[in-house]
């Protein structure tokens, strides 16, 4: 092996070295630690537990062992769609509703799917695409007697709705469907089949309903004033596994995917210059030389930029997010006025209408465009 050989190797296993450093950077701005919360969904089973949650803007349902190692991981853009609702067990089957974003006229609107999964999360069947009330939110999907449950809760009348759909209906699965946010496609919302809605609950007039779930014949709601009791009451067997979450190489491959394509990329491109840079210098040519060594003191000056700019604008970032989180939270709690003077312990407080006033105000603030961004620790259950 000649020296330019060797010289060859050498630069690429440098260059393979400094792209993993900027990879392993990069992802640890973006780095994955599951929350089992009000926005993630799980269910504890033989199997094992059942865990959904949104990350990134992408769904995932995983399957995670006692020892917390996630033995099966479904991505929803699998499924042709985005965004996981809630998951249930029936008969051995596991049901994800899922949606994805699509153009009503100007506006964008959520149309669903219900899949039906086996104990590896293998998809079996699915319904068609339909819709709830565009002014509803998914709150809890449940299964019994060959029936799937959606409950919703309006986010302005505060209603609660039940809609069925019979697993019998669900159609044989088959991919290709297309996935993301439609932002150039329409659908025709008056000719989709949408369920059944077999139960319809308003809002009593004194409290204001948060959660609610339908089981056996019967709806359960939870009020404001209400504490989590019952089937509210989140799972220790699911947080205890999703606070031991562990992906194995491929799975944490599939979550940073994105990532590792850009990565794999322009680790590529960068081979395939220094062939060529290696060839041209194969003739001798003083010009090549040249051009060789300023292309690489280029590149050389181009990885480091990307590298320290990178963590320097993210120090930025962080910097001004929490500057632009105090900023809004004061004008906020100005605008509600003085808090100090409200008695929350009183029970008829909540009957108020201050009291209605005040949760529409916060409803408000944390529906603005971009607060979520920056309250998404904060804000961990709804208002």
């Amino acid at each position: 092996m000649n020296i330019r050989v060797r010289l060859i190797a050498c630069i690429c296993i440098v260059s393979f070295l400094i792209s993993l450093l900027i990879l392993s950077q990069t992802l640890s701005h973006r780095e994955h630690d599951p929350e089992f919360t009000f926005d993630s969904s799980g269910i504890a089973s033989t199997n094992g537990v059942y865990f959904a949650e949104n990350w990134d803007g992408k769904g995932y349902i995983y399957l995670i062992e006692s020892s917390g190692n996630v033995k099966y991981m479904l991505s929803v853009e699998d499924l042709g769609e985005k965004i996981i609702d809630g998951i249930c067990l029936s008969d051995g089957k596991v049901y994800a509703l899922v949606h994805t974003y699509w153009l009503d006229g100007n506006d964008l609107r959520a149309v669903y799917r219900l899949f039906s999964l086996n104990p590896d999360l293998k998809p079996t069947a699915a319904t068609d695409r339909f819709s709830v009330d565009v002014y509803e939110d998914v709150k809890e999907l449940t299964a019994a007697q060959g029936f799937v449950y959606i409950t919703t809760i309006g986010n302005v009348d505060g209603a609660v709705n039940v809609y069925e759909i019979q697993v019998d209906e669900l159609n044989e699965y088959s991919a290709g469907f297309s996935a993301g946010t439609h932002q150039e496609e329409q659908i025709d919302f008056k000719k989709l089949n949408n369920p059944k809605n077999i139960m319809f609950r308003d809002d009593s007039g004194d409290y204001i309903f948060v959660d609610a779930y339908y089981e056996n014949g019967t709806l359960f709601v939870r009020r404001d004033i209400d504490k989590l009791e019952g089937g509210f009451v989140p799972d220790t067997r699911v947080k205890a596994a999703v606070d031991k979450i562990r992906f194995n190489l491929m799975q944490q491959i599939k979550l940073y995917k994105t990532y590792v394509l850009y990565w794999l990329g322009g680790l590529l491109i960068w081979i395939v210059v220094i062939i060529i840079v290696s060839v041209v210098l194969k003739r001798r040519n003083r010009m090549a030389y040249v051009f060789a060594i300023t292309e690489f003191v280029f590149l050389v000056l181009l990885f480091s930029a990307v590298f320290f700019i990178q963590n320097y604008y993210a120090k930025i970032a962080k910097s001004e997010n929490g500057r632009f989180a105090s900023l809004a939270l004061e004008q906020e709690f100005e605008r509600l006025g003085d808090l100090e003077l409200v008695d929350f312990a009183d029970r008829d407080f909540y009957r108020s209408e201050e009291y209605k006033k005040l949760w529409k105000e916060l409803r408000d603030f944390t529906d603005q465009r971009g607060n979520d961004d920056f309250f998404l620790d904060a804000f961990i259950v709804k208002i």
